[in-house]
């Protein structure tokens, strides 16, 4: 990892929201509800939208 952040592209954003609900889907099939909900976290994080990256909200991990 790098001090320096690099924004996602959008095509890059959508290409690993992508996989990752797949994943997750996969996951969900076969009762990994463990992993299931770290990859939905996941999901979380990478979504602009989400109350997870809202100022004053967001923690590091």
């Amino acid at each position: 990892m790098t001090d320096r952040a690099t924004a996602l592209s959008v095509p890059q954003r959508a290409a690993i929201v992508a996989a990752l609900g797949s994943i997750r889907d996969q996951l969900d099939q076969t009762r990994e509800v463990l992993a299931a909900v770290h990859i939905t976290h996941a999901l979380d994080c990478l979504d602009p939208d989400s109350v997870t990256n809202r100022p004053g909200t967001r923690k590091l991990h």
